[in-house]
């Protein structure tokens, strides 16, 4: 393979029509053409079978930036996802759990069964109380961090399906 001089400038035709002038040692990168497309630059050994010029006739592309607001986005929603579902799974695990009457002894369930005799409408013992609000409570929070979880989601599937600059109205004129 012959070595290809830095100083020559080469075009690389983007599916607009127009050709966008790079320089060997932007092989392999991505430009932005001046409509707006991504064109990936050809490897050093295709870039000689294109049209190329003398150095200096015309300027070189912007360089498309590695880390757009659109990939923050969808970074940004991955990890609200996956904070959510974490503290989701652990709130699961540590839920307060109530007493299964159909395996528990009968030395376990008796004390239950007194109670209920009592009637519904009885006063809750303290640990009563307190097992009901912190079940409440951790159903509450399981809620909330499924709901964050589904706004991770639904964040990053917008931002993965607009376009770039889909955000931003374009100015007209």
């Amino acid at each position: 393979m012959k070595k290809l001089p830095n100083d020559i400038q080469y075009y690389v035709p983007c599916p607009c029509g127009e050709k966008i002038a790079v320089r060997v040692t932007q092989a392999g990168e991505s430009l932005r053409c001046a409509c707006g497309a991504e064109v990936v630059v050809p490897s050093r050994r295709e870039l000689q079978f294109l049209n190329h010029s003398a150095p200096n006739e015309n300027r070189s592309p912007r360089r498309v930036a590695s880390w757009t607001g659109r990939h923050r986005r969808i970074f940004i929603g991955c990890v609200v996802f996956a904070i959510s579902m974490a503290l989701f799974a652990w709130l699961r695990a540590t839920q307060p759990r109530l007493i299964d009457f159909k395996q528990a002894p009968l030395d376990v369930a008796w004390p239950y069964w007194q109670q209920l005799r009592q009637g519904l409408d009885r006063y809750l013992s303290p640990a009563e109380y307190n097992l009901v609000e912190m079940t409440n409570r951790s159903q509450l929070l399981q809620v909330i961090s499924f709901a964050s979880a589904l706004v991770g989601v639904i964040l990053a599937a917008v931002s993965f399906v607009q376009h770039d600059g889909g955000l931003r109205r374009k100015r007209k004129g």
